[in-house]
């Protein structure tokens, strides 16, 4: 039989009693909750991938992969690659969900792919500049 041997880095989170999913639920769902933690949610490589060139701090870094896959197939690129390489987006945290539940946190239009990838990000620093009198 096949077993995975997830990465120690990342930390599976499972149903919507998790603390950490609701976290992720309510900064999608709720703009005030947003603002007082200065947090959102970015969905996919090449969005998540440009905020880094830019130097946005990651909080957490999901990667969508089945509970118990029964084949090494499974699992694929993206998702594959950050478990193989997860310093590849560097994050305070890793988490790993089941499509099902990013699909439940992202909601319906997001349309997020099984492989997918999902950050939690800081809000950039705000810096006002004074105008010259």
């Amino acid at each position: 039989m096949f077993r995975y041997n997830w990465p120690k880095l990342f930390t599976r989170l499972h149903g919507i009693q998790d603390k950490k999913i609701q976290h992720f639920q309510s900064l999608q769902e709720n703009k005030q909750y947003r603002w007082e933690h200065r947090l959102t949610l970015v969905q996919g490589e090449k969005n998540i991938l440009d905020l880094v060139k830019k130097n946005h701090l990651i909080k957490s870094l999901i990667v969508t992969a089945p509970n118990k896959p029964k084949t090494q197939y499974e699992i694929q690129p993206p998702a594959l690659d950050y478990l193989e390489n997860p310093n590849r987006i560097i994050a305070d945290n890793y988490y790993l969900m089941n499509i099902d539940m990013v699909r439940k946190i992202l909601g319906s239009g997001a349309k997020p792919e099984r492989h997918e990838l999902v950050a939690e990000v800081h809000f950039p620093p705000v810096i006002f500049h004074q105008k010259n009198k």
